[in-house]
């Protein structure tokens, strides 16, 4: 899991991580969640996990 915070270069840079991985052969899922979602718990799991069970890759 990662969190980036802040900067203008922070998709770029995860977009890059996730493809790496991708490329050695990992299943990447990718979540999130917003600051009026922090009363749902693990919030940014059940948007990775839901968008897995649509086959949905970003």
């Amino acid at each position: 899991m990662a969190r980036l915070v802040g900067g203008t270069a922070r998709p770029a840079r995860l977009d890059a991580v996730i493809s790496g991985l991708r490329q050695a052969g990992f299943t990447v899922l990718r979540g999130r969640a917003t600051a009026y979602e922090q009363h749902i718990p693990f919030q940014a799991f059940t948007d990775a996990f839901a968008g897995a069970a649509q086959g949905r890759r970003d």
